[in-house]
């Protein structure tokens, strides 16, 4: 598989349609920040983006800043802001009420998401996954 660079990344996204202004990102940790802004989150739902295929090719360079691709099982506890893509299955557990966490799960990802003590989670669920959600009735899930 040929390597992904972020420049390839961004050049494509630009080029379907993301804002000229996402030109900027010139490294993985930039790129990650501009994939869980709300506008850089809405353009990855509406286009499907990245493809399994290239998330595969960055995986390793976008796992440290939490997108996990083809992860296996992995347990995250309130990480502020996860991506969860691919063959991952994760079990998350947010109880932090003082802040909005952010969960973004696409290309058929599996997620147990274990909230309460007034705990705030935006979901994002791009195409078809599996979500699984417990909640003590005190958190709010944003969909």
């Amino acid at each position: 598989m040929e390597t992904t660079t972020v420049y390839r990344v961004i050049t494509e996204a630009v080029r379907n349609g993301a804002c000229e202004k996402s030109a900027g990102a010139t490294d993985w940790k930039t790129l990650v920040w501009l994939f869980f802004t709300p506008q850089g989150t809405e353009f990855c739902a509406e286009h499907s983006y990245p493809a399994i295929d290239q998330f595969r090719a960055m995986s390793e360079n976008v796992r440290k800043y939490g997108v996990f691709v083809d992860a296996g099982v992995i347990e995250e506890y309130d990480r502020d802001k996860i991506g969860v893509i691919g063959a991952t299955e994760a079990t998350l557990t947010y109880t932090d009420p003082t802040s909005v966490h952010k969960v973004i799960i696409m290309h058929g990802a599996r997620a147990r998401l274990i909230v309460g003590r007034y705990a705030v989670v935006r979901l994002y669920e791009i195409g078809e996954n599996n979500v699984e959600i417990e909640n003590d009735g005190t958190a709010v899930i944003l969909r």
